[in-house]
């Protein structure tokens, strides 16, 4: 009894709890349904959303509002306390909710279809939204996610709008609104997932205020601006592409950009475009834009900061400028490309590249070294190595230890000032290599070995800081390369000054080999010259010895001519133009018995052979020769007899006799000739006599006896002569009319015609006739000054008349008109007419009426024409103007031509020529 109403008791209490908890779990269930419960648009009074008798129940806190497919419009007024309640729209609603003024707040809500307009200031959607179709649009006001949004079909039209929530994610068809902001302020990291959307401004600013709250980025997308006012944008983790064509700003301290990896920012902009450096992390404010490319028609300017790094840099349109606010580029492990067209704006802005992959530098822009663009200051700290493309315009480069820039090929155009070089890690070039030094001011080149070729292009002073062999040498600018005492530049394939000047201090020097020949007037090396030419010219090639490319420089060498003896001139030559490096100087033959030092000519004597040595002023050890043979004629020992005299019967005064004896003198006398006229004419020669018995002319006067002697070499002394009068014997001598002596008809050295001898030479005839006399014909009683009678002529070698076409012509060779003997018409009949005389050799420069040019006068009537006015001063003189005569077309043809005068000391005057040989 005891046991069963115990055991009664027992389940009597197991009842009791089990329908207590029966009863809580129904109030727990049914408590759920009545706070939480699905309230279904009915719109049965009107469009007010506050109105309870348009839902299928009263509204109350963690209620859901559904509004299903029914097509008609929905109003939440401003007066309608929406926090708490949830919105949902169904598949296939086809009707508009819009939303007046005031806040309103929903708990959580999945948009999936229809029109959803939020009209308020604030729509704050507390739990996540999901968009699956139809139309969203928040075209005024702000929507704040609290929660995830995600866009999975349909349209958004966003405004405004702030994210909080874990991901942001934009899919379908998404529009943003004409300056609207889309604000990713979440405490911690946040995801934004897009599909090519395009944004008109995004803000990072996160509530954690530190640079290490991340938006991480997957999609590419676009946005006019970006703002960083806190927290990290990251796109290099997801490889994402934000295309920009806005500015880009930043606090600087805590709103950075992080783009490490893959990610790529591309600038679009078609004005100027700011981007802010100082988007930086804490630690040093450099922001690292991952792979920048620049591909808008702007300007993209980084205002002032530290330094805006990429990973690769691509500039393929437009103008990046960080020039203007001096701010430091940085470019990490990808490649620089600058596309024709763009223009990088650097100047003194620092590059640097860094990194450890191999990268390349393409700029096909600066092709040509005039361009104003370049990279700026360049330090290369990347040990995988930078090479260049094309060629590459930097202000200056260094290159750090452990470094390497590759050049091979290509050009490295340096612009900058001081220091444009610093090599302490590896520079390499090969023979194709070029560097261009361009600074107008200052700049120091590095020592070392240069495999390619160095291009001096600037205005400005270029000092070599040390040795340094370069391949190719060439000054192309008009500044000056400075060589400092101890310091040697060597080039060893080429060297050129074209513009520049060449300073070389001390011991300083510029090492190239010269080239030294013996030369035509071509420059044409010769193996032999022979003495009877008019002109050899010494030829030395030597581009380091032009110092001054505005002004013709000189030199000079040795040149020794060995044939019976030795003779050793020092000769100047001159540079053949002002920035040719090519000197020249001719240097004329003389035979002679004995060799005459430092008179300008080549005394020889036969054939023999020419030495020339040269050694450059600066650079002894850069020498240069040649040699050449010559051949000609061989000179016998000129010596003339001295001490020459004559006497008829010891110095008598008369004689009735017409045999004399002549007492004779002369030292170095071997023959002798006598005659009883000046001419010579029936003379003969015999062996030299101390005395000699001698018939005079017939009849009575004063009778002269002529006498020349002759040495062992041929050499001949001029006619001498002495005189006596003959009488009969009781008949005194009747004076005879003095006979005129004739010049000997074969000395070598004619008498001068200024100088008559005492007595009046005979005239000359065609039988008998003496080269070099002056002859015209006798004028009568009233002759004019054009008469015929007026005309003067030489007789020549060939025994013809030779007449000079005026008195300018006359008066080169003559200083008056002595000694001009008269013939009746048929004694010079006698004298077959010959060409007309020019002008003496060297006298004076001569031009044709109708022809500018201007010549100077070489033996045999030949004329050369003068290069220039310089060319004419030097060998004329400052008064070279004044000593030109005009002549008459007329006489053209009385002249032959030979080459151009190019220098004045290509040229020697033949001022001494002798009339009788010119003829």
């Amino acid at each position: 009894m005891y046991n069963a109403l115990a055991l009664g008791r027992t389940w009597q209490k197991l009842l009791i709890v089990a329908a207590a908890l029966v009863t809580l779990i129904s109030l727990l269930f049914f408590s759920s349904t009545a706070f939480a419960a699905d309230r279904t648009w009915t719109g049965s009074v009107n469009a007010d959303a506050s109105n309870n008798g348009n839902w299928s129940a009263n509204l109350d806190a963690g209620d859901t509002m559904v509004i299903d497919s029914t097509a008609t419009t929905i109003d939440f007024p401003s007066t309608f306390a929406t926090s708490g309640l949830a919105l949902f729209l169904k598949t296939g609603f086809t009707g508009s909710v819009t939303m007046s003024t005031t806040s309103i707040s929903f708990t959580s809500s999945t948009i999936q279809a229809g029109t959803f307009n939020t009209m308020v200031n604030t729509s704050i959607f507390t739990a996540n939204v999901t968009v699956s179709g139809g139309t969203v649009s928040s075209t005024v006001g702000t929507m704040d996610f609290n929660g995830n949004f995600t866009v999975n079909s349909g349209t958004v039209n966003m405004g405004n709008a702030t994210t909080a929530g874990d991901e942001f994610t934009l899919g379908g068809t998404f529009t943003h609104g004409a300056s609207k902001t889309i604000t990713f302020d979440g405490s911690g990291d946040q995801l934004f997932t897009t599909a090519s959307s395009t944004l008109t401004g995004l803000t990072i600013a996160n509530t954690g205020a530190t640079t290490t709250i991340e938006v991480s980025v997957v999609g590419d997308f676009q946005v006019t601006t970006l703002t960083l006012t806190d927290g990290l944008l990251k796109l290099g983790g997801n490889n994402a592409t934000m295309y920009i064509s806005g500015d880009i700003s930043a606090d600087g301290t805590n709103g950075s950009f992080n783009n490490l990896g893959t990610g790529k920012v591309v600038w679009m902009g078609s004005g100027t475009q700011s981007i802010d450096s100082q988007a930086g992390d804490v630690s040093g404010g450099i922001i690292d834009w991952g792979n920048c490319k620049f591909a808008g028609s702007g300007t993209f300017r980084p205002t002032s900061g530290s330094t805006m790094n990429c990973g690769d840099f691509t500039l393929d349109r437009g103008t990046f400028d960080p020039r203007t606010n001096s701010v430091a580029v940085g470019v990490g492990n990808g490649d620089i490309s600058i596309a024709n067209g763009a223009t990088f704006s650097s100047s003194t802005a620092a590059f640097t590249i860094s990194g450890m992959q191999a990268k390349t530098i393409t700029d096909n822009t600066i092709n040509q070294v005039a361009s104003k663009q370049d990279l700026g200051t360049v330090t290369i700290t990347n040990t995988g190595g930078i090479s260049t493309a094309t060629s590459t315009r930097m202000f200056a480069v260094t290159v750090g230890s452990g470094a390497t820039l590759d050049i091979s090929g290509d050009a490295l155009v340096l612009g900058g000032n001081g220091t444009v070089a610093t090599i302490t890690g590896t520079l390499t070039d090969n023979t194709f290599s070029q560097i261009y030094l361009t600074t107008g001011s200052t700049a120091t080149i590095p020592a070392r070995t240069y495999t390619g070729a160095l291009n001096i292009a600037g205005t400005g002073t270029f000092t070599l800081s040390g040795n340094s062999t370069i391949a190719s040498t060439t000054i192309s600018g008009t500044g000056n390369l400075t060589v400092a005492t101890g310091v040697t530049l060597t080039a060893s394939t080429v060297f050129a000054n074209n513009a520049g000047t060449i300073t070389e201090t001390g011991t300083g020097k510029i090492a190239y080999t010269n080239t030294s020949k013996l030369t035509n007037l071509a420059q044409i090396e010769t193996a032999e010259f022979n003495t009877g030419d008019t002109v050899t010219f010494i030829t030395v090639t030597d581009p380091d010895a032009n110092t001054n490319a505005t002004t013709a420089q000189t030199m000079t060498v040795t040149l020794a001519a060995l044939s019976k003896y030795t003779d050793t001139e020092t000769i100047t030559l001159t540079e053949t133009a002002v920035a040719s490096g090519i000197f020249q100087a001719p240097v004329r033959f003389k035979l002679g018995n004995s060799a005459v030092v430092s008179d300008g000519f080549m005394q020889v004597n036969g054939g023999g052979t020419l030495t020339l040595t040269f050694t450059d002023s600066v650079d002894s050890a850069d020498t240069g020769s040649d040699t050449a043979s010559f051949v000609g004629e061989s000179v016998k020992n000129l010596v003339k007899p001295t001490s020459v005299t004559i006497s008829i019967n010891g110095g008598a005064a008369t004689t009735n006799s017409g045999t004399v004896s002549l007492s004779l003198g002369a030292v170095n006398a071997t023959n002798m000739a006598l005659s009883n006229d000046a001419g010579f004419g029936t003379a003969t020669w015999e062996t030299f006599a101390a005395t000699k018995s001698w018939k005079l002319a017939t009849g009575n006067g004063e009778r002269t006896v002529f006498v020349m002697f002759e040495s062992a070499d041929g050499s001949r002394s001029n006619a001498i002569s002495d005189s006596i009068t003959v009488s009969a014997a009781g008949t005194p001598a009747t004076p005879a009319t003095p006979a005129t002596p004739a010049t000997p008809a074969t000395p070598t050295t004619p008498a001068t015609p200024a100088t008559p001898a005492t007595p009046a030479a005979p005239k000359p005839t065609p039988t008998s006739f003496v080269a070099g006399v002056l002859v015209k014909l006798s004028c009568p009683s009233g002759a004019s000054s054009a008469h015929i009678c007026r005309a003067v002529y030489v007789i020549g070698k060939n025994g013809k008349r030779h007449p000079f076409p005026h008195s300018k012509v006359y008066f080169t060779w003559y200083k008056d008109f002595s000694n001009i003997q008269t013939l009746t018409s048929s004694e010079m009949a006698g004298f077959a007419l010959g060409k007309n005389v020019g002008y003496k050799p060297g006298a004076r420069m001569v031009k044709f009426v109708t022809d500018p040019a201007v010549y100077s006068v070489v033996t045999g009537n030949t004329l050369r024409k003068l290069a220039n006015e310089s060319v004419a001063a030097g060998i004329y003189g400052k008064t070279w103007a004044k000593q030109i005569d005009d002549v008459s077309d007329a006489f053209f043809a009385d002249y032959t031509f030979g080459s151009e005068i190019m220098s004045a000391e290509a040229f020697v005057k033949d001022a001494d020529s002798d009339i009788v040989s010119s003829l």
